[in-house]
């Protein structure tokens, strides 16, 4: 619901109870939430989500609420100043931001980029969100019950390739008895749901995650970063064996998807022949 909130949502109900007729609220809002923790420990929340980490107040630098408001009052005129600065800026360089990448905000990211010269040099806000969104990365990933236990497999084993409940399984074994965190998957459907969350929050990080559809069920791929040949980039050789088998573009070619399609291949040659 926040990252509907967050990106746009429309609800359609009705209007009144006493007829049929549908009314459509359509809202698109900034989302302010604050904790202790850091609350933003789903991926798709986290994908939207700039994590500010304050700094403790100390009881000398306290100060009452009556006294903060009169200092605001007094800077009010200059803050409000600022931001309308910063909006001439946005709307005078807007037409001409092109950026290197489209990350998940990509109009919000580009509106920023926009404004960032009334402000600063010219990168640093795309900098700064980087640097953001590598922090929300790990605490996505260490939030999460099986997060860590997955990465730990992962960076030992360097891939994976099985169906989540072979994954649970394999997991379950090396914690042995150590009893299981609150959150553990207790079924291969609770794990694969748990996949799908972590996977992109895990492709951001560097890993390679990849599900295929089979008679038996779905199946995870799954590699560390630096894996196999070319992990983590976009070849454009059309001989390829990806581009050959899908007839879409080359994808990242690692160790378990390069034997796959050896297997594929080696298939279709005996059916040809």
């Amino acid at each position: 619901t926040l990252c509907r909130i967050s990106t746009g949502e429309g609800y359609a109900t009705r209007a009144l109870y006493t007829n049929d007729e549908e009314v459509v609220i359509e809202t698109s809002r900034p989302v302010i939430l604050t904790g202790i923790e850091n609350p933003s420990v789903r991926g798709d929340l986290a994908d939207r989500s700039l994590i500010v980490r304050l700094s403790p107040i100390s009881d000398a630098d306290r100060r009452t609420e009556s006294e903060l408001m009169a200092e605001f009052e007094e800077v009010r005129p200059r803050i409000f100043g600022a931001l309308l600065h910063g909006l001439s800026e946005g709307l005078r360089m807007y037409g001409g931001v092109h950026l290197e990448r489209l990350p998940r905000m990509t109009d919000f990211c580009k509106w920023a980029v926009a404004c960032e010269g009334a402000y600063w040099p010219s990168g640093t806000f795309m900098a700064a969100y980087d640097d953001v969104q590598v922090s929300a990365t790990e605490d996505v990933i260490e939030d999460t019950a099986v997060g860590p236990a997955l990465r730990q497999l992962l960076e030992e084993t360097g891939s994976f390739d099985g169906s989540a409940t072979e994954m649970l399984d394999l997991l379950d074994e090396r914690r042995q008895d150590e009893k299981r965190p609150r959150g553990w998957p207790s079924t291969g459907a609770v794990m694969g749901r748990q996949l799908m969350r972590l996977a992109p929050i895990l492709r951001r990080a560097g890993y390679v995650v990849e599900t295929r559809r089979t008679r038996q069920g779905n199946v995870w791929e799954l590699e560390a970063p630096g894996q196999g040949a070319g992990a983590g980039e976009r070849s454009a050789d059309p001989s390829q064996p990806s581009s050959m088998l899908t007839g879409g573009p080359a994808r990242p070619v690692g160790l378990l998807r390069f034997h796959r399609e050896l297997h594929y291949l080696h298939r279709f040659a005996q059916i040809r022949v």
